[in-house]
């Protein structure tokens, strides 16, 4: 009875930090909490397989289910519904549309601050400070900076968190085109790389708002990339929203359209209105 409230205890407190794995000549997947106070969980999968995988979180009513790709090493996945229990599940196609489901883990999530999740790499979002992009971002807001210290003569002057994301943003608008014919030969897994396309200069929504994304979270701007619906088009979109700690709200931003505008000197507003804007998920 006591051997059996041990391993009872000892499986309990797997579930709980999310450290349950399966090995087999050196295939794996495994389930991190590790880090979940910053708002994401580390997931590793590795089997080699063919198969469609999926990865479900799950916090109440909140479902996310994600494309999961063989890697080397682990993936981060936000955990973006605040505090709470959340529940992570790995699923395997069989067939058709059936699935199985090879491990999960479930833990308590405490975030360090409700918009930590916001500046983290995950999987939508992949930047480190070695990206191509994150270097650009950071000779973007050097500049700035520069500039601003020459003009007011003051060598101690620093970039407000406007400054920062004007910058950024307005090399984002002024210099990335939009790709017309990538959205037809898309993967169904496709995820957007910054670095692509920050040397291709073109990309589709996913990409703008990804790269946006990733160089404002580099600078520590809180940014989310949506998915959902919009009115200035009838296809599923992806825009930003950016939050500012000035105003203390999050703000509609729509770098591709943006850039459309401006490239083809149109007016237009640089935050959106909420009314024409419709997400259903956010990263």
């Amino acid at each position: 009875m006591k051997r059996l409230l041990i391993i009872a205890t000892l499986l309990l407190t797997l579930w709980a930090f999310g450290a349950i794995s399966v090995n087999a000549a050196g295939n794996s997947f495994n389930i991190n909490f590790e880090d979940s106070s910053k708002g994401i969980v580390k997931v590793l999968f590795n089997t080699g397989t063919d198969k469609k995988v999926k990865l479900l979180i799950q916090k109440d009513a909140d479902r996310y289910v994600y494309n999961l790709d063989n890697q080397i090493g682990a993936v981060n996945f936000p955990l973006q519904h605040g505090d709470g229990y959340y529940t992570v599940s790995i699923y395997e196609n069989v067939y058709g549309s059936s699935y199985r489901r090879l491990t999960a883990a479930g833990a308590y999530v405490t975030l360090e601050n409700p918009n930590i999740v916001f500046l983290q790499s995950v999987q939508e979002i992949d930047w480190n400070l070695e990206r191509v992009a994150i270097a650009k971002a950071n000779q973007l807001v050097a500049a700035a900076l520069e500039a601003k210290r020459l003009k007011s003569g003051d060598a101690q002057s620093v970039l407000t968190e406007q400054e920062t994301l004007k910058a950024i943003y307005d090399f984002v608008t002024a210099n990335v085109v939009y790709n017309y014919t990538k959205i037809h030969g898309l993967p169904y897994n496709y995820l957007p790389n910054i670095d692509s396309t920050i040397v291709t200069l073109d990309g589709i929504c996913y990409d703008y708002s990804s790269l946006l994304a990733s160089m404002l979270r580099s600078q520590g701007i809180p940014t989310k990339l949506v998915k959902g619906y919009t009115t200035t088009t009838n296809v599923y979109h992806a825009w930003n929203e950016i939050y500012s700690s000035v105003e203390k709200k999050w703000m509609i931003v729509d770098s591709t359209f943006d850039a459309y505008y401006l490239q083809h000197n149109r007016p237009f507003t640089f935050e959106k209105s909420a009314e024409s804007y419709a997400a259903s998920k956010y990263y």
